[in-house]
């Protein structure tokens, strides 16, 4: 497959805010260059916070997020795009596929929801994941496989500017979980996206991206390469 990049842009996605939950402050700031980024850090350290706040369902109290040239979020102008603006395909922990369409539907509300330029086609997507015996399937009939093949199928076709996968394959067993990782190594080469992939598991980050970014207590504090930042973040070895 032949599509589009992104090289224009220097620096994929720069940010540098502070979010509040409740009586929890997290603060964030990176300039991230890869096009294939993992968030790696404990579970509660603030990796789903992060990706929340960049994709529009948080909202920072103060800072910037931004995608190449384009501005996400800016405190100081007043620019907060809402989530169906900001071009980014989200692919959550449990699939959240609306229990009342069809695969197809669920699919095509990505498409709907994003309004995305240059989109990959509906055909494209579902070849390449596989997902025609399943179009007709209402998401109860899915295996856990199954389910997250079709809610990254949504994200792709909502996806403009980049991807976030929020530890997609924390439910699925080994066996399915590395089939998985067969359709996630592929996406980039696929559909010409950048992604953030979110994980505690280094054999996934290894695996899938290039550049590591380190979440702990609610801040990143380590950007690097992924093995050298695995190499110097020895927690993450002992989950």
């Amino acid at each position: 497959y032949h599509r589009y990049t992104l090289f224009e842009y220097r620096t994929m996605i720069s940010f540098d805010f502070t979010v509040r939950i409740e009586d929890r402050k997290f603060r964030f700031s990176a300039d991230l260059l890869s096009e294939r980024i993992a968030i790696l850090g404990r579970s509660g350290a603030g990796k789903s916070t992060l990706a929340k706040a960049l994709a529009g369902l948080l909202k920072p109290e103060s800072g910037y997020i931004k995608f190449g040239k384009r501005i996400l979020f800016d405190s100081s102008t007043g620019v907060d795009l809402p989530p169906q603006k900001r071009g980014i395909g989200f692919v959550f922990q449990n699939h959240r596929l609306f229990p009342f369409m069809s695969v197809r539907k669920n699919l095509l509300f990505g498409r709907h929801f994003a309004n995305r330029k240059n989109a990959l086609s509906f055909d494209e997507v579902v070849l390449f994941l596989e997902l025609e015996p399943l179009l007709n399937k209402s998401p109860s009939k899915l295996s856990g496989g199954e389910s997250q093949r079709v809610a990254l199928g949504r994200a792709l076709l909502c996806a403009e500017n980049f991807m976030i996968l929020d530890e997609p394959l924390s439910s699925l067993d080994p066996v399915l979980s590395n089939s998985l990782q067969g359709y996630l190594e592929r996406i980039h080469s696929f559909a010409g996206l950048p992604f953030l992939y979110i994980t505690h598991r280094p054999n996934e980050a290894l695996r899938l991206t290039e550049e590591a970014l380190l979440v702990a207590e609610g801040k990143n504090v380590l950007l690097g390469k992924t093995n050298e930042v695995l190499n110097q973040s020895q927690f993450l070895r002992s989950e």
